[in-house]
């Protein structure tokens, strides 16, 4: 039987997925825009809304990084299942939860709309 090469796409985006939920990576200062710094009292979503861009963040949010977000989770919670038991014989099952699944599932549902 001949089945599709199908795994390496899968493997590609979960591996992004994660590389997006580790911490700072979106955040970085590198992709940051050259303007002016935000203010206390300003959000990023309302700097881009005065700039214009909060259709493009937001689309690019519904679009890409939201599905992959829920990839991450999924993906975060597949490798729970298999890490778990290691993690609960080294009394970490919490960090590791943490890591694989609450963070990319708070990245994917509990973020603002077009806030990176």
């Amino acid at each position: 039987m001949h089945y599709p090469r199908t795994h390496g796409l899968w493997t590609r985006v979960v591996l992004f997925a994660a590389l997006l939920s580790l911490p700072g990576y979106a955040q970085s200062a590198e992709t940051e825009p050259d303007t002016a710094p935000v203010t206390p009292t300003q959000s990023r979503f309302a700097r881009a809304a005065e700039t214009g861009s909060v259709l493009g963040a937001g689309a690019f949010d519904v679009i890409l990084l939201r599905p992959i977000g829920v990839a991450a989770t999924v993906g975060g919670f597949g490798c729970f299942l298999i890490l778990g038991p290691l993690a609960a014989a080294s009394l970490g099952i919490g960090t590791v939860w943490d890591a694989l699944v609450l963070g990319p599932a708070e990245y994917t549902f509990q973020r603002p709309l077009g806030a990176f």
